[in-house]
């Protein structure tokens, strides 16, 4: 059997649970209309589902309400954003604003956002900022830490710096072994 919900009353009661758990009302309003709109365009794995687990975070601290995103590295057009654990839905909208904002001065940005819980349906941010990023490229990673393209270079490196020294110490090996 299947039970049916009007929008509206599911938004305000996931609202009213987001709130319970510590969110501001415009944090509580903006997570529980990514989640239901989420199931309403069939993505029910990013939807209101993941109430439980996100209560279970906040209690668990891997999410803390009320945070709002602070940028960790700023190189003009390349940025590193943190998300101070906030609920994804608000962190990754107003990170991404802070791209858009950055791109329209410097005509192009780079942003790298980490350390951000659950972002939900990524889809929403583009969908809500298309008018105001005309011209944007769209690119995301999943990320549960600081991991993007910043710190993949960097990682790049290093690995190719290991397989480096551990070609030569293969080589120094098998020159100690000839006679």
């Amino acid at each position: 059997m299947e039970t049916l919900f009007k929008t509206t009353p599911l938004e305000r009661a996931i609202e009213a649970i987001v709130a319970a758990a510590g969110s501001e009302a415009g944090e509580a309003r903006q997570v529980a209309e990514n989640l239901v709109t989420a199931n309403l365009l069939g993505h029910d794995s990013h939807g209101i589902g993941m109430i439980p687990r996100y209560i279970d975070a906040v209690l668990e601290g891997g999410l803390a309400p009320n945070q709002h995103p602070k940028i960790t590295i700023d190189a003009g057009a390349l940025i590193a954003v943190d998300g101070c654990k906030g609920y994804g839905q608000v962190i990754g909208r107003e990170a991404m604003l802070m791209a858009i904002e950055r791109a329209k001065r410097l005509g192009s940005c780079v942003m790298a956002l980490g350390n951000s819980h659950h972002l939900g349906r990524v889809d929403a941010f583009r969908e809500r900022n298309l008018a105001r990023a005309r011209g944007t490229a769209w690119r995301t990673r999943r990320a549960l830490r600081h991991q993007s393209l910043l710190y993949r270079h960097t990682a790049a490196r290093r690995g190719a710096l290991r397989a480096r020294l551990r070609d030569q110490r293969r080589g120094a090996r098998q020159d100690a072994r000839r006679p």
